[in-house]
């Protein structure tokens, strides 16, 4: 794996992806504030329906105890190396094999 920013990506939970991906939740600006956060939510996907958290712990709170939803993307692509998989994921989805919190 190449050298990954850590103020991007949150490596301490990785989601494995049917399709042999290995996802990571990651920050995403917000285009009409600046504001760069996690983006967890228990529903819906748009912003609206969203809370952007900044701490990785409360952001992982929300996502292994309570359920949520989060924005995660792969480092890189299992099947296609200049494809990253993108998405909302919530660890009991059906595409989401597994996960693990280091």
């Amino acid at each position: 794996m190449s050298k990954v920013s850590n103020d991007k990506y949150c490596l301490k939970l990785k989601l494995h992806h049917e399709s042999g991906d290995v996802l990571y939740p990651v920050k995403m600006k917000n285009t009409d504030t600046g504001k760069v956060a996690f983006r967890v939510s228990p529903g819906g996907n748009t912003k609206q329906h969203s809370l952007e958290i900044e701490d990785e712990l409360s952001m992982l709170e929300y996502v292994l105890k309570q359920d949520y939803q989060v924005r995660a993307q792969s480092l890189n692509s299992a099947t296609d190396s200049s494809k990253k998989r993108s998405g909302l994921y919530r660890l009991s989805q059906r595409s989401i094999l597994k996960h693990e919190y280091i």
